[in-house]
């Protein structure tokens, strides 16, 4: 692949990428915070789940949650990634 078809490709999905994050719906992302925030706030467990690829972003959006988010001195949220349990999958 020539170099400006790499830099053409990586400009073009940049772009894109902007484009996208333009038109998120910030209403609704504030939204699930709160309740992201509420929850925690009443010392509730947040449940994610997903499938294929999916699964790993919702793993890794708990592990964001719960370690990720110890910063300051704050204690990270109680969250668990519900298909992250191989014996409870398997077993369903």
């Amino acid at each position: 692949m020539s170099e400006d078809r790499i830099f053409s490709n990586l400009y073009n999905y940049t772009n894109d990428c902007a484009y996208r994050v333009a038109k998120t719906d910030f209403k609704k992302l504030s939204e699930i915070a709160r309740v992201i925030l509420n929850a925690k706030s009443n010392n509730k467990c947040i449940f994610t789940a997903g499938n294929g690829g999916s699964a790993a972003t919702a793993s890794h959006f708990c592990n964001d949650l719960t370690k990720g988010c110890r910063v300051y001195e704050r204690n990270g949220f109680k969250c668990e990634c519900l298909n992250d349990s191989l014996a409870v999958v398997t077993c369903l």
